[in-house]
């Protein structure tokens, strides 16, 4: 999935005067995982809430709701879990 680019501070990165294009597909996941809810006003059902978990219990169903999500956005990925229970999310090929 190509698209504009953004640095770690959320603004669009420009080279040579243009927007940089590239692969955004980590990019988007990171937006949807740590988006709250209603945050995409066009998809209001559409984030992972995962501040919300912070020193909290974890949600056992988060990581197939994470992965439906991202499916919607055309986004193909697999979410595991640690001892620690950290989440990671790799994405897979298209």
């Amino acid at each position: 999935m190509k698209g504009v680019l953004l640095d770690e501070n959320g603004e669009v990165i420009i080279e040579n005067g243009t927007m940089k294009i590239g692969d955004a597909r980590a990019q988007v996941v990171e937006h949807v995982v740590t988006a709250f809810q209603g945050e995409f006003k066009e998809a209001p059902l559409l984030g992972g809430n995962a501040a919300k978990m912070l020193n909290g219990s974890l949600d056992p169903f988060w990581p197939a709701e994470m992965k439906r999500q991202l499916k919607t956005q055309h986004i193909k990925a697999d979410i595991s879990t640690d001892n620690e229970n950290n989440y990671y999310v790799e994405l897979k090929n298209k």
